[in-house]
């Protein structure tokens, strides 16, 4: 009898630790997935918000013809102004030299800063170039640039 209850004791000792190792596992794993969710929802967001801050630029057909293309473009500020700086990531397929037209127009279309530039690039040569505009400039989400 004396057996009986100390078989059944450890018995019972060894199940509750399989049941508790078992959940123990559940809640690691719903951790895990949990965790993975939250990051590609920040994520989501991150990337979704990013590109809502983004101005729309558009770059003129015969600048692509001439062998000119755009990669990324950003946004800065310089020291006493608000995002003034357009950063264009520039492509050249062509041998390129040559100066270029950058517009802005606000959100309804109205025209509010241009700046001019000198590209110069060669085949396969790409980087970026800062145009910096004046301190009164800033460049939003609701900002249309042109390049021409």
């Amino acid at each position: 009898m004396k057996y009986l209850l100390l078989s059944c004791i450890a018995l019972s000792l060894l199940s509750c630790e399989t049941v508790s190792e078992k959940a123990k596992s559940t809640v690691n794993k719903t951790g895990e997935v949990v965790a993975k969710t939250s990051s590609e929802f920040v994520e989501g967001v991150s990337k979704g918000v990013a590109e809502s801050l983004q101005p729309s630029v558009e770059i003129d057909s015969a600048l692509t013809a001439a062998g000119i293309g755009m990669g990324k473009i950003l946004v800065a500020s310089s020291n006493d102004a608000s995002d003034n700086i357009l950063s264009v990531y520039f492509v050249f397929e062509k041998n390129v030299k040559r100066t270029i037209t950058v517009k802005l127009f606000d959100g309804s279309g109205v025209e509010f800063r241009r700046q001019t530039v000198a590209l110069k690039g060669a085949p396969n040569e790409a980087y970026y170039v800062d145009i910096v505009f004046d301190k009164r400039v800033n460049i939003d989400a609701k900002t249309k640039v042109s390049i021409k």
